[in-house]
């Protein structure tokens, strides 16, 4: 018989009426005895007798066997406090900024483990169909995902892009390593950074509207026909692996399409990027995407991320140029970089089995949110 408060179903009943699940607390097992002519239970009464105890059993999770009693009172009132203030109704429109009771996770340990042959083999099963059904398109041409025009505002653009490796991302990729892959899938993936953004990222999307209005006021002095239009996601029917969400195509009756690519550093808001050395220090110039070469022309840093992430997108756009532009309050860099086929085969060539082998067998397997390092699997498509 049970020696938690109780010698009946009476005391069970006891135990859920002050909200205590009879797993709260330790088990223990009263000393038996014989007794030749028992009786009738309902002529019983057993009332607050105890025994000696002959056996314990701790049902608890190990992490809370070593807690005091205050320490459980807490973890349990925390707990309840967290499950009330969430919503059980499902989410209305304008309630985005809230939390519900099907967004609570909890945080579970799990031991390091190598998946079964058998789990490896059915998921890279699943992992040939995917991107078969990924690359199945009747397109010929590069398109636009739709309802992704408005970016990082639109939750089709944040997880459609989810599933793709983006030309933002290119530098980061194709110089990962193993110790890198959990914390990409996490940021990527799964969507599980608490990074929501810098001061300098959100000075950068707040200037951005602003400084392309600036670059097509400045292009159609020598070019009235200039047009910018903004976009959303955009794929290729070739490269279906990647992504890319331009700043801007620029169009014009004397020439083809280029890609826009605008930053606004929040360094430079008080600065000018023509002469950038006069306002960052050393280290800020370290970090800077611009330099100035030897006969003093200004450019784009020919292994920075952004001209990763400018080939990538001319790569999945078929375009040959692209505006990139550094912008300030003060004045505005323009240069014209062209497209580099040897780049866009380099990250093509290390991209591409990465996407398949990293990126589809944990979409499958969910690996990261449990704190396991992600397979990394080897299979032709």
């Amino acid at each position: 018989m049970s020696q938690l408060s109780c010698y009946s179903s009476r005391g069970t009943l006891r135990l859920m009426d002050t909200k205590m699940s009879c797993t709260d607390r330790p088990c223990t097992w009263g000393q038996g005895s014989i007794v030749r002519d028992p009786g009738n239970v309902k002529d019983k009464d057993y009332g607050d007798e105890t025994h000696k105890i002959r056996a314990y059993f701790d049902p608890r999770p190990t992490i809370f066997q070593d807690k005091t009693p205050k320490q459980l009172r807490e973890l349990r009132h925390n707990f309840l406090k967290n499950v009330q203030r969430l919503y059980v109704t499902e989410p209305q429109p304008d309630d985005e900024e809230r939390e519900y009771l099907f967004d609570l996770h909890l945080d579970y340990t799990y031991d390091p483990y190598e998946e079964s042959k058998f789990t490896i083999k059915i998921t890279i099963m699943l992992c040939k169909e995917f991107i078969s059904n990924l690359r199945e398109t009747k397109r010929c041409e590069p398109f636009q995902e739709e309802g992704t025009e408005n970016q990082n505002q639109s939750k089709d653009w944040i997880n459609k892009r989810s599933i793709l490796f983006t030309a933002s991302s290119a530098k980061r990729l194709c110089h990962l390593t193993a110790a890198g892959y959990k914390n990409f899938l996490r940021d990527n993936l799964w969507l599980l950074s608490e990074f929501q953004g810098s001061k300098a990222t959100r000075y950068g999307q707040n200037k951005e509207k602003k400084a392309r209005e600036c670059y097509e006021s400045e292009m159609k002095q020598s070019d009235p026909s200039v047009t910018v239009e903004t976009s959303g996601l955009w794929r290729n029917p070739q490269f279906m692996e990647f992504g890319c969400s331009p700043d801007g195509i620029v169009s014009s009756k004397l020439g083809p399409k280029k890609l826009l690519e605008i930053k606004c550093p929040e360094m430079l808001k008080h600065g000018d990027p023509l002469n950038f050395e006069k306002y960052l220090n050393k280290s800020q110039q370290s970090r800077f995407c611009l330099h100035r070469s030897k006969n003093g022309e200004l450019k784009l840093k020919k292994n920075h991320a952004y001209m990763y992430q400018i080939q990538m997108s001319m790569g999945i756009l078929k375009l040959k140029e692209c505006d990139f532009v550094v912008w300030s309050p003060k004045k505005i860099f323009i240069q014209t970089v062209q497209f580099n086929w040897k780049m866009w085969e380099e990250i093509c060539s290390l991209l591409i089995p990465l996407h398949h082998r990293l990126l589809v067998p944990e979409y499958f397997l969910k690996r990261t949110p449990r704190q396991l390092e992600p397979c990394l699997l080897q299979y032709v498509v």
